[in-house]
């Protein structure tokens, strides 16, 4: 959101100042890094950075079968956006997650991404 600041001494002029955020994960200035977390709300991170900590170790799926991820700076567990989980990396996590599920015999947590995650049931292993 801009920001708007007086113009030397000139109160009828302001003057909007647009403010970039810095990535708390890349240290980047990026204008994608926005407050994910609602519980901390300090932690400005870029999309690539969100993305890489949820292909990394921070995506795990919840008790309902939603594959959420945790916070980088205070860890509580926020949703993933529709658009990342389209992502073909995240996509391959969630699936991988999927068939872990599946081969330990995990049956209701299994079907409990499905209700989430309908096309797990066709995806093919590459």
């Amino acid at each position: 959101m801009p920001k708007i600041t007086q113009k030397h001494k000139d109160a009828s002029k302001p003057t909007v100042i647009k403010v970039t955020k810095v990535c708390t994960i890349c240290t980047d200035k990026k204008p994608t890094a926005i407050h994910r977390c609602t519980t901390c709300k300090t932690s400005p991170t870029c999309f690539k950075c969100v993305k890489d900590w949820i292909v990394g170790d921070g995506g795990i799926v919840d008790s309902t079968g939603k594959f959420v991820y945790s916070c980088p700076t205070c860890r509580a567990h926020l949703n993933i956006s529709a658009t990342m989980v389209q992502d073909s990396d995240v996509k391959t996590k969630l699936y991988y997650y999927f068939l872990h599920e599946v081969e330990n015999c995990n049956v209701d947590n299994a079907r409990n991404m499905l209700g989430h995650y309908p096309w797990l049931a066709t995806e093919k292993n590459e």
